[in-house]
């Protein structure tokens, strides 16, 4: 229509491009530098790619130049793509490969059509044998990539899937770690009820006594049941509770249980890791020191059984005003308060002091919960500064 060449065409449309050009433009070339001489097109092409990229516009081109491809992938301004080929059925499958140069088939579509054989052939021989490798060489990289593609979206799919098993694993996980914990909230909670019921049992039978005509011996004998089955309630609680290794350190030969293992064990070695190694029967396992719980002796409870009464008619006995378990651990000391308590109750003492000390408030907090769970506590309040201030509980006790 206006009297121009293919070329000239393509030259007109790029002349107008590069009028308007500006950063962010979008520029389509379909055959790039193409309805010329192929080494001055191609020239052209890489020309005219260069500039527009430097001028920050987008670019899409499509070529079957070999050295516009060569420019592509030579120039990290710019990424090669082909469009999938099947080799055998000579047909395109529309597919986009990334990072494939595409290679040639004019002589194979040739054949297809029906371009006699003879004229093929000798085409095929002016090409050379070095067009002939390049093809090759081009056909068996694209095939790489094309293989690499497929593999990465077999990956894909694959990290996928592994990706919602791992979800659905986790929300189970969390399922059953959420229900553990509400199971042991109830079973804790089933325990403290438990305790403060038998608590309070035990605060009447020690009312019971002080009113009773019992002798001193029969009177200690019930407080000494009393307190076994105050024992027993807390040894069930902590089998039934999770695991808390104790603060001593282990020692070879000390009976011990471990995270996980109700069963008796004994400790062999202790490694400069602080690895322990546990000996349950002909069985060894070394485990870290914290998931170790040392364990009283038979023959420990038994003797402590066996002084318990005659021990705790003593204390009632000459039982103080004053409990001191500063610097005590934890477990101790709750022990030794329970014990003094009991003690000043049969003693009939009506004012005591517990001496705590300061530190970071946790005997303190120990000592303020046992009196608030006691009847027979009247008050219990923060002694004078100038005899101990918070390091120091006083407490009186109901008439």
């Amino acid at each position: 229509q206006q009297s121009l060449s293919t070329f000239s065409g393509h030259l007109k449309n790029i002349s107008r491009i590069f009028k308007h050009a500006q950063e962010g433009s979008l520029c389509l070339f379909d055959e790039i530098g193409a309805g010329t001489d192929p080494r001055e097109g191609a020239a052209l092409g890489k020309a005219i790619l260069s500039r527009l990229s430097e001028l920050g516009a987008v670019i899409v081109a499509s070529t079957h130049y070999g050295e516009i491809k060569e420019f592509a992938l030579q120039n990290d301004r710019f990424v090669s793509a082909a469009m999938e080929f099947d080799a055998e059925s000579l047909k395109p499958t529309y597919r986009i490969i990334p990072g494939a140069t595409g290679a040639s088939h004019a002589l194979e579509i040739a054949r297809r059509y029906g371009i006699p054989k003879q004229v093929v052939d000798d085409a095929e021989n002016q090409a050379g044998e070095n067009a002939k490798e390049d093809r090759e060489k081009s056909r068996y990289l694209d095939d790489l990539i094309r293989e690499a593609h497929k593999e990465r979206d077999r990956a894909t799919a694959l990290r996928r899937e592994v990706e919602g098993q791992t979800e659905s694993l986790e929300n189970e996980r969390r399922s059953l770690r959420q229900k553990r914990e509400k199971d042991r909230d109830r079973l804790e909670e089933m325990f403290e009820m438990a305790i403060r019921e038998s608590r309070q049992k035990y605060d009447a039978l020690l009312e019971m006594i002080k009113r009773s005509t019992l002798s001193e011996v029969e009177k200690e004998a019930v407080r000494v049941e009393g307190r076994a089955a105050m024992a027993a309630v807390e040894r069930a609680r902590e089998r039934a509770t999770p695991h808390q290794p104790s603060g001593a350190r282990p020692t070879i030969g000390a009976s011990v249980t471990i995270k996980g293992r109700p069963q008796l064990g004994k400790v062999v070695e202790i490694s400069k890791s602080d690895k322990i190694v546990v000996q349950f029967g002909s069985l060894k396992m070394t485990v870290p020191r914290e998931d170790v719980s040392i364990v009283k002796s038979a023959s420990e409870k038994m003797e402590k059984r066996k002084t318990g009464a005659k021990a705790s008619l003593d204390r009632s006995q000459t039982a103080s005003s004053e409990l001191v378990i500063r610097h005590m651990r934890a477990e101790d000391a709750k022990e030794e308060i329970e014990r003094f308590f009991d003690d000043a109750s049969l003693a009939g003492i009506r004012k005591a002091r517990i001496v705590h000390g300061k530190g970071e408030g946790i005997l303190r907090k120990i000592v303020r919960q046992a009196l608030a769970s006691r009847k027979d506590v009247a008050r219990f309040y923060d002694a004078e500064q100038h005899e101990g201030g918070t390091g120091v509980t006083v407490v009186e006790f109901t008439e």
